[in-house]
C-alpha cells in the first residue's frame, strides 16, 4: 500500500526540464573530469541493459546543495521533495553579459518575484555551453542583489550560467 497526496494544483502546473543530457561530452568546469559510462549489459547479449555511470556532482544541470560550502549544512536527500517543485518566475537578464545583475534591475520585479518559488535568471549564456568562452564573463548576482533576494521565501535561484556569483 502507497499513501500519497496529489496536490489538486499540481493538475494545471506546467513542467519545464532545464537539464542537460549527461554524456561523456558534456560541458564540466575546468579541472573536474567528466563523467565515464560504461555498458555492462546489452540487451542483444544478457537479455538487459544496464550501464555504470561515474560523475561529480557538480555535473551538467545540478543544485547546490547547502553541503557543498557550509561543514554542517545539509545535503539534496534531507530536504523534502515539495521543495523541488513549485511556481517559477523566469526574469531576462540577457543584457548582463560580462555584468552582476544588481538590485536596481531586481526590484521593479519585487512582486513577481514574492509570487515565485523558484527565480530563473534566463541570461542566454546556455549558448555558450560546449564553449571555453562559458567559464568567463558569464552574468552572475552582485553581493547587494544576492541579500536582496534572500529576504524573499525562494525555494531556489537558477540561472543559464556556471555561477550565480563570480568565481
Amino acid at each position: 500500500n502507497f499513501n500519497f497526496k496529489i496536490h489538486a494544483d499540481l493538475t494545471f502546473m506546467k513542467i519545464i526540464d532545464l537539464t542537460h543530457t549527461i554524456n561523456e561530452d558534456i560541458t564540466v568546469f575546468p579541472g573536474t573530469k567528466g563523467p565515464t559510462i560504461e555498458i555492462n549489459s546489452k540487451i542483444e547479449i544478457e537479455g538487459y541493459a544496464e550501464k555504470k555511470v561515474t560523475l561529480y556532482t557538480h555535473t551538467g544541470t545540478h543544485i547546490d546543495a547547502p553541503c557543498h560550502l557550509l561543514r554542517d549544512g545539509k545535503s539534496l536527500d534531507e530536504f523534502p521533495i515539495d521543495k523541488f517543485y513549485g511556481k517559477g518566475f523566469i526574469l531576462d537578464c540577457h543584457q548582463f553579459a560580462g555584468k552582476e545583475i544588481s538590485i536596481d534591475y531586481l526590484t521593479p520585479y519585487k512582486e513577481k518575484i514574492r509570487a515565485a518559488d523558484f527565480l530563473i535568471l534566463k541570461s542566454g549564456w546556455y549558448k555558450k555551453w560546449k564553449s571555453e568562452s562559458y567559464f568567463y564573463d558569464f552574468p552572475a548576482l552582485n553581493p547587494e542583489a544576492t541579500r536582496w533576494l534572500s529576504d524573499f521565501k525562494l525555494k531556489a535561484i537558477g540561472i543559464d550560467s556556471i555561477s550565480l556569483d563570480k568565481i
